[in-house]
């Protein structure tokens, strides 16, 4: 009876720490100061000319659903910066259509921005999710997501998911 007892002990020592496991393993950007858990499946690659690692999904039709992460300085506050982007992005897709623009919180309280965007690249007519972070004064993280249209519907969550799991790490 005393050895069922300390057997239950310790299992209620280690419900803690279950229940806090990610579901996920996290992946960790020490240059960028943050972390974030990639969609179930996903792969997390290096992308030549890119600082941080890309995840990509399965391949719905020839296109390879994606989150691309990259940081920039930018003397502006969050809309200014976000106007600016947008801004560039007429020049290097001047078809695209912007769909909505809202706010979000992730669950670690972090703040942001993001924007959907319609627009077709090289013969692909794309979803875009662009999620803006501020990251500290004068520096900002834009995560793209990136998916083909048709399939639109059933990656939003995926990609939501994943956005709310980002975390600074200092």
């Amino acid at each position: 009876m005393k050895n069922k007892i300390t057997c239950i002990g310790i299992l209620f020592l280690f419900i803690p720490v279950l229940l806090s496991a990610d579901l996920e393993p996290r992946h960790y950007e020490p240059l960028g100061n943050f972390s974030i858990i990639p969609p179930a499946g996903w792969n997390v690659t290096e992308y030549p000319g890119l600082k941080f690692h890309i995840f990509m999904g399965l391949n719905p039709d020839g296109f390879i659903p994606n989150l691309v992460f990259v940081d920039e300085n930018f003397s502006g506050n969050m809309n200014a910066y976000i106007e600016a982007n947008m801004q560039s992005l007429i020049f290097f897709v001047p078809d695209f259509v912007t769909l909505s623009r809202s706010s979000f919180i992730t669950d670690s309280g972090i703040s942001g921005e993001q924007i959907h965007i319609n627009n077709t690249q090289h013969g692909n007519f794309l979803r875009q999710i662009f999620y803006f972070f501020l990251i500290e004064d004068g520096r900002y993280l834009v995560i793209t997501a990136t998916v083909p249209e048709f399939a639109a519907e059933d990656y939003i969550p995926i990609f939501d998911a994943c956005i709310r799991t980002f975390e600074f790490i200092n």
